[in-house]
């Protein structure tokens, strides 16, 4: 069983509130998820930008709708910052 101190330090408290799924808990205990490439946790931005992408944008690209233009529009921007600059943005300095 992990230590008090551990799963309680301000830098780890810091990683785990940018991923949703790291609130659960057990018995009071934080869960802790030992993923591999096939399912990891998901951070909140991600999740925040799928939901937008999928509520408002969501269409085939290259069509006459309003929802194909704005999807065309964020493909381009994507593709031009970078999909590794876009997708792994560095994060800010969290705190010891």
């Amino acid at each position: 069983m992990p230590s008090e101190e551990s799963v309680s330090s301000p830098k780890l408290r810091a990683l785990r509130a940018d991923f949703p799924s790291l609130e659960r808990t057990l018995e009071g205990v934080p869960l802790a998820y030992f993923d591999g490439p096939g399912g990891t946790q998901v951070p909140r931005r991600v999740i925040e930008a799928m939901t937008d992408y999928y509520s408002t944008h969501n269409a085939n690209t290259h069509g006459r709708f309003i929802t194909s233009l704005e999807s065309d529009r964020l493909l381009e921007e994507a593709r031009a910052a970078g999909l590794e600059e876009k997708l792994f943005q560095p994060q800010p300095e969290v705190p010891k």
